[in-house]
C-alpha cells in the first residue's frame, strides 16, 4: 500500500518525518515508495498544482491531507485533532449587491467535492465540515459573512478543498486530518496553540499510518 501525506508546510508534519526517518528524503517518496511526503506550499493554487502534478506521475492508494487549522465551531477544543469529512471552497461565485450567488447558480459546472473516504475512516476522530479560504478570517464583518454564507462550516483551512478536489477528480481515496491551533476570531497570536496542535496531529498520524503499513521508525 502506498500512502501520500500532503501538507502545506514541512513544519506541520516534522514529527512524522522524524519518526519514519523521512526528514532528508525526497519531497515525494521514500526509497520504498510506501510512504510519500508532499510539501505543497500554502494555499489552494499551490496545493492543486503540486498535488495534481504528483498524482499524474504516480498514483497512491491513499492521500492524507494533514495540517493545522482554525476552528469556527467553539465546541472543538484547541489542540483537538479532527477528520474533515467534507470541505468546500468558500464564497465561490459572484456578489450581487448585498446578495451572494453560488457559482452553480451562475451556470458553471458544480465542483466535485465528495471525497472517497469510507475505506479509510478514522473513527476515533470527530467528523467536521470545513471551508477552504483564500484569506483566513480575522474581522467581525468577515466572520459574520462566513457564518451567513457557510452556516454549517466548523473549521477553515487554506488548502483542504483543493486537495480534496484533486483527489476526487483523479479517483484517489482521500482523507483530511487537521489539528486545531486557533479559533477563527480577530487575530490573537497569544491564544494560538500551534506547537500543541502539531504534536497532537503527528501523534494521530503516526498511529494511523502505522496501522495501515509497516515502516521502520527512529524509535
Amino acid at each position: 500500500m502506498n500512502i501520500l501525506v500532503v501538507s502545506a508546510t514541512k513544519a506541520e508534519i516534522e514529527p512524522l518525518l522524524i519518526h519514519f526517518n523521512l526528514l532528508n528524503q525526497s519531497p515525494f517518496c521514500n526509497e520504498s515508495s510506501t510512504l510519500g511526503i508532499l510539501e505543497t506550499g500554502v494555499g489552494m493554487v499551490a496545493t492543486a498544482y503540486s498535488l495534481g502534478k504528483a498524482v499524474a506521475n504516480e498514483t497512491p492508494d491513499l492521500v492524507i491531507n494533514a495540517g493545522i487549522s482554525g476552528a469556527i465551531d467553539r465546541t472543538i477544543n484547541l489542540g483537538e485533532v479532527v477528520h474533515v469529512f467534507a470541505d468546500d471552497f468558500f464564497a465561490f461565485g459572484a456578489e450581487d449587491g448585498e446578495s451572494f450567488i453560488p457559482a452553480t447558480l451562475l451556470g458553471f459546472r458544480e465542483i466535485r467535492k465528495t471525497p472517497v473516504t469510507s475505506r479509510f475512516a478514522v473513527p476515533e476522530l470527530r467528523n467536521v465540515t470545513g471551508i477552504t479560504v483564500q484569506t483566513v478570517h480575522g474581522s467581525e464583518a468577515g466572520i459574520e459573512k462566513l457564518k451567513r454564507l457557510a452556516p454549517d462550516a466548523q473549521v477553515e483551512t487554506m488548502e483542504g478543498a483543493a486537495a480534496q478536489y484533486a483527489c476526487t477528480e483523479a479517483g484517489i481515496p482521500f482523507i483530511q486530518i487537521r489539528a486545531i491551533s486557533n479559533y477563527v476570531e480577530r487575530r490573537n497570536r497569544e491564544a494560538w496553540q500551534i506547537q500543541e496542535a502539531v504534536a497532537a496531529l503527528n501523534s494521530v498520524l503516526i498511529t494511523y499510518i502505522s496501522g495501515l503499513i509497516k515502516l521502520p521508525s527512529s524509535n
